[in-house]
């Protein structure tokens, strides 16, 4: 309960279809990706105030589809440099890339069904 303050500005922010889960220690969300700047924002300057820290070198942001190669190269840049987000965990789309970076595009969720 202590956390709904922050998660009811992460909703604010991406709306009800982007919340996707969130909980105590782990979160995932989804939305475009000016709504996912907004909030990854929004997280580094709240989130300590509830002990929600991100780990920039930990878990998987996923990229949606880009218009282009050179616009997902664009965007994860921003991601990298405006976050201190590892570009090992900034994945581009199957879409954008080339068939060998396709095996890196996704997450494992623990918990899950094999």
């Amino acid at each position: 309960m202590s956390l709904h303050p922050f998660l009811k500005g992460l909703h604010d922010i991406l709306g009800g279809e982007g919340f996707a889960k969130f909980f105590i220690d782990d979160g995932n969300l989804a939305g475009p990706f000016t709504q996912m700047v907004q909030a990854l924002e929004y997280i580094q300057k709240v989130g300590p105030q509830y002990g929600f820290i991100i780990k920039r070198t930990k878990g998987a942001y996923l990229m949606g589809k880009c218009p282009s190669l050179a616009e997902a190269i664009q965007r994860k840049s921003e991601l990298v440099s405006t976050f201190g987000l590892s570009e090992a965990i900034v994945h581009i789309h199957p879409d954008n890339t080339s068939d060998a970076d396709v095996k890196h595009y996704g997450a494992t969720v623990l918990g899950s069904f094999r």
